[in-house]
């Protein structure tokens, strides 16, 4: 009897995390459909997508800054004249997309990468950094550096070599303070 309790509690402890990769899947396939986001990509369609127009990516998520003001625009009345009155400054106009389009970019990607988690996947969990506070708190400062070079490309389309190199005097902080 307390082998089939047991079965059974795992059984349900692995339909709950499915559940939850359905949850996290819809959740992505709404957030792109409301934003206009597209994902995800291989690296050649978000490399053609950004060679066209001005976009933000992240991860496998890219979104045109026409795609942002799109959606902007269907926020309503109240929002398309407060992208109106930016629109006067091109500069101003161009950060306000970027920003907007960089924090649905990082949220999608952040969203797939807890779903890989989720799944169990060990080969494509593989390839992400830490990123939760534990994550980070288990490693070593090896294996924080390594982690870095693999990663650098990635890092370099957002972050100067010196900032880059910043995160390991950070890191080596936060491993005391955790």
């Amino acid at each position: 009897m307390e082998a089939h309790n047991v079965f059974t509690s795992f059984q349900g402890l692995t339909m709950l995390v499915s559940q939850q990769q359905k949850i996290l899947s819809g959740l992505i396939d709404t957030y792109c459909r409301m934003s206009g986001m597209a994902g995800p990509l291989e690296q050649e369609q978000i490399d053609a997508i950004i060679s066209k127009e001005p976009a933000e990516r992240n991860g496998s998520y890219v979104i045109t800054h026409n795609q942002v003001r799109s959606c902007l625009d269907g926020l309503g009345m109240w929002m398309i004249e407060t992208v109106e009155e930016s629109a006067s400054d091109e500069e101003k106009l161009s950060c306000l997309l970027a920003s907007i389009g960089n924090l649905f970019v990082v949220a999608a990607n952040g969203i797939a990468n807890i779903a890989i988690v989720r799944s169990g996947n060990k080969s494509q969990a593989a390839e992400l950094p830490p990123e939760l506070p534990y994550e980070l708190a288990a490693s070593n400062m090896r294996d924080f550096v390594k982690t870095i070079q693999k990663h650098r490309t990635r890092l370099q389309r957002k972050f100067s070599d010196e900032e880059i190199d910043q995160l390991s005097r950070e890191f080596s902080i936060f491993l005391r303070a955790y």
